[in-house]
């Protein structure tokens, strides 16, 4: 179980890393107000990788404690791809929407993978690959970002 947890939060560190380069915010707006609104994803982001790190992974709950912060994650990443980048950043909005459908996919898995009384490791597997490229591609969103300066 620890393995499995430090595996995520692994993950999800790569993922925080990257998320200052993008915001939130529907309707158009300005690179400058895009990337001040990823500072807010980021915060919160950081809020669910510190939940996750302070799980402990001999309580009996852990796995349903880091369910519940996947879920909350999947929940803004979501919210992120649903928001309309400046034109500055054109591709930003394909690879937003590419990490929302994998992460949810990744968090379906990881719920099918650790829900049951012995975990799935088929499901395990293609949560951590959908995860992996869930994080790729917001890793492309700030490059488009990068790029846009």
């Amino acid at each position: 179980m620890k393995k499995r947890i430090t595996k995520i939060t692994v993950i999800i560190c790569a993922f925080v890393l990257m998320l200052p380069l993008f915001a939130c915010k529907k309707g158009k707006m300005t690179v400058e107000d895009y990337t001040v609104k990823a500072n807010e994803f980021y915060t919160k982001v950081q809020d669910y990788d510190t939940a996750i790190n302070n799980i402990d992974p001999k309580n009996a709950d852990a796995c349903k404690e880091m369910l519940k912060q996947l879920d909350a994650l999947d929940k803004d990443v979501q919210a992120f791809a649903k928001i309309t980048p400046p034109e500055e950043v054109p591709d930003a909005r394909a690879h937003a929407e590419n990490a929302a459908k994998l992460m949810s996919e990744a968090v379906a898995s990881f719920h099918k993978a650790l829900d049951g009384d012995a975990i799935d490791e088929t499901a395990l597997a293609d949560a951590n690959f959908n995860y992996g490229n869930a994080v790729i591609e917001i890793k492309n969103v700030g490059i488009a970002m990068r790029n846009a300066k």
